[in-house]
């Protein structure tokens, strides 16, 4: 899809390392940067101080408040062309699916409003064994996403833990790229086998 001065990027999790990098990332590359955070991304905010990034309050753990963001972005923006779902390794094991589901599926109508709608989600790569089942529970629900919006502008896929860069370059895809996929921290593609 490329990135313009007009391209709306929300980083749910921008107040953790990996958001943060994210965050940093897309909006170097041109993009407005929403920097979703249970703290309002304040604390994100002063950390980027010079790029285009904008806090937003946003706990995945809250459905009202991501609701409420959901709410505050269509409001202000209209349409939504990444989310990247960056910040959930903290939350409690049996909070982080429910999380990550609450956001994308708030987040959807904007996403389908976008000419080239990408999410990112977490992925379970697991090189030394299998998933936990937290992890088999998210790669599940990127894989159900994807195939779900087989058709439409918008583009599912995963990548594990310390995968920054491949996160902003799967935010990113061209009309022509994957979905459905899930990536490690260095690109490679576990799945779809």
């Amino acid at each position: 899809m490329g990135l313009n001065a007009r391209t709306v990027a929300l980083v749910a999790g921008a107040d953790t390392g990996p958001g943060r990098q994210v965050a940093r990332s897309l909006a170097e590359r041109g993009a407005h940067v929403l920097l979703g955070a249970p703290d309002g991304g304040r604390a994100a905010a002063r950390a980027l101080d010079g790029l285009d990034v904008r806090p937003l309050l946003l706990d995945p753990a809250d459905a009202a408040a991501v609701r409420a963001a959901a709410d505050a972005l269509a409001a202000a923006y209209g349409r939504l062309d990444a989310l990247v779902n960056a910040g959930f390794a903290d939350l409690p094991p049996e909070v982080r699916v429910i999380s990550v589901f609450r956001v994308t599926r708030a987040m959807l109508p904007l996403l389908l409003r976008s000419r080239a709608g990408r999410v990112v989600n977490p992925a379970a790569v697991a090189p030394d064994g299998p998933p936990t089942p937290v992890g088999a529970a998210l790669d599940a629900l990127t894989l159900h996403c994807a195939n779900a919006l087989r058709g439409t502008n918008v583009k599912v896929n995963a990548v594990a833990a310390g995968g920054a860069p491949v996160a902003v370059r799967l935010a990113t895809l061209a009309p022509d790229g994957p979905t459905g996929e899930a990536h490690g921290p260095d690109g490679t593609v576990p799945w779809p086998p």
